[in-house]
């Protein structure tokens, strides 16, 4: 239950601080109580023998809440200024005097698992598919 309840109030913060620029502290504070207070409520009501429809599961009660609070929230507070700096440089990557050579090291990393994938299928085949099909 409290898996559903961090995902429902965390969630919308988690996008939306990274691509709107609207997303206020208060906001966002908001957010988090409201939607871990739903999911909370929800599974509540199923305590108390009250069953809700499959449409209103407590998780999308949280996000539904959560979502409202964000928006309402981060209309009446305000942003700083180093929030704005923030938010104008989150989405830009960082550039790196070695890049080329780290991204070489990170390109090979994918190669290793498609060789290692193959080579676990074949020792399958080799030591144990085949011995069961010739009895």
């Amino acid at each position: 239950m409290l898996c559903w309840a961090y995902a429902a109030s965390w969630g919308p913060i988690a996008i939306s601080s990274v691509f709107s620029k609207k997303v206020t502290k208060e906001g966002a504070f908001w957010s988090i109580v409201f939607g871990f207070v739903g999911v909370i409520l929800g599974e509540s009501l199923g305590m108390f023998g009250i069953s809700l429809p499959v449409y209103l599961n407590p998780v999308i009660i949280g996000l539904l809440l959560s979502i409202g609070a964000l928006i309402i929230g981060s209309k009446y507070g305000t942003i700083t200024i180093e929030e704005r700096e923030f938010q104008a440089n989150i989405l830009q990557t960082p550039i790196e005097i070695d890049e080329q050579k780290e991204m070489n090291i990170t390109r090979r990393y994918p190669a290793y698992l498609m060789i290692s994938g193959v080579m676990i299928i074949m020792v399958t085949l080799v030591f144990y598919y085949w011995p069961i099909n010739m009895n």
